[in-house]
């Protein structure tokens, strides 16, 4: 060929007869795009200024050094299957001797290319099919490509997948990088907040609009000791209204140790009455902890959802469990559990700390049921609900009765 006249000096044909496997086989990648395969005659050469090499096929090749890109070792049973290739022919049966051997030998990249051609020699080669992932489908053969693209699925990063899928992981590394963005930009405010830029960092705090700055503000807020600087992140949260940003508002409202960070929050939550906050605050009435009960109730009287009075009638009175330690009865920790009418009681442990149960009283669940309903009815439970009860009937559409 005219390319190897080019590039191959010094070619010297010592016969066509198969050689014997040779000790080392090396791939001579060219620099202009072509290979040789064979044994290495003089290895030893220092420095280097040419190739004697052995090519499978028999005879004798000459390659300057200059001409060769990089030498790729081939591993004994790959120089193996060089030879072994060139004693079998083109046949359906020759080319599945290969394809079994390669298969033996762990050759899975070369056994492809054998069975590609017997499907090419018979197209009807059920098993060389099957093993390059090609299933009957009708009359017609096909590949898990065109099977999983005939179900509507497309290749996304190695995976087939749904193309919502493939816009909601693209929509996800969008949503990072504008992210990554706030963080940058959060933290610069933050130190312009302690210096000459202050009016500015507030500024730009209370305008943001962009919704995927509620994590990088959630976060910021979460790791802030200056209660100053949590009031501005906190009314920032409010004003995006996001339901990662009601949820934080929400809890600090009734979890955080500072009283009147905890009334910034729920000022917040009265002002912008976000729907989402309803569900978070009626959980809030199961917690264990009588303060955050009440609390939560304050919530709710903020909302002013007329909801929550079913709820709130329901954590009206709610029972707890206090373990009293020995010898120390200012210390107690409370848990909850559920059950207003339930009966009070103590438990001992010998010479240990007593567990007591008690009914509490919830004022702000009180307070806040006043304010949604207009009525007082105390403490009396079930007065709340023989009326709550008959407001539900009122407001139930009539029956549509009609006389034919």
């Amino acid at each position: 060929m005219a390319t190897w006249r080019a590039i191959i000096t010094g070619v010297a044909l010592i016969g066509l007869t198969a050689v014997a496997a040779p000790a080392r086989a090396d791939i001579f990648k060219l620099k202009s795009g072509g290979e040789v395969r064979g044994e290495l005659s003089n290895p030893d050469q220092s420095p280097r200024t040419d190739y004697d090499i052995r090519p499978f096929a028999g005879g004798q090749v000459k390659l300057a050094a200059a001409l060769v890109a990089s030498v790729v070792p081939q591993r004994p049973i790959e120089a193996e299957y060089e030879k072994l290739k060139l004693t079998l022919g083109d046949s359906v049966d020759d080319q599945w001797k290969l394809a079994e051997w390669c298969h033996k030998n762990n050759l899975d990249t070369q056994r492809k290319p054998h069975l590609e051609r017997i499907i090419a020699l018979d197209p009807s080669h059920a098993e060389a099919r099957r093993l390059l992932g090609y299933e009957k489908v009708g009359d017609r053969w096909l590949t898990r490509d065109e099977i999983m693209q005939q179900k509507g699925y497309v290749k996304f990063r190695g995976r087939w997948v749904l193309p919502q899928e493939v816009e909601l992981s693209k929509q996800r590394e969008d949503d990072k990088r504008v992210q990554k963005e706030w963080f940058a930009k959060l933290k610069q405010w933050r130190i312009w907040l302690d210096g000459d830029k202050a009016g500015a960092a507030r500024r730009n705090l209370l305008e943001i609009k962009d919704k995927a700055a509620d994590k990088p503000l959630i976060a910021r807020l979460k790791d802030e000791k200056d209660y100053r600087v949590r009031e501005i992140y906190a009314e920032s949260l409010s004003n995006l209204g996001t339901p990662d940003a009601v949820k934080t508002l929400v809890e600090d409202s009734i979890n955080d140790p500072k009283d009147s960070f905890r009334e910034w929050c729920l000022d917040l939550i009265g002002k912008t009455k976000p729907p989402a906050a309803l569900g978070m605050y009626v959980k809030g009435l199961s917690s264990r902890n009588n303060e955050e009960v009440n609390r939560a109730a304050q919530g709710l009287g903020r909302l002013g959802d007329p909801a929550a009075i079913g709820p709130l009638i329901e954590a009206l009175v709610t029972k707890h469990k206090f373990i009293i330690g020995s010898g120390d009865a200012g210390q107690i920790s409370p848990t909850f559990s559920r059950g207003p009418n339930g009966t009070g009681g103590a438990g001992l442990s010998s010479g240990g700390p007593k567990v007591v149960y008690r009914q509490l009283r919830n004022q702000d669940v009180l307070a806040s049921l006043v304010k949604l309903s207009g009525q007082d009815f105390d403490y009396n439970i079930d007065a709340w609900k023989s009326w709550h009860a008959a407001q539900r009937k009122k407001e139930q559409p009539p029956a549509n009765v009609r006389r034919d």
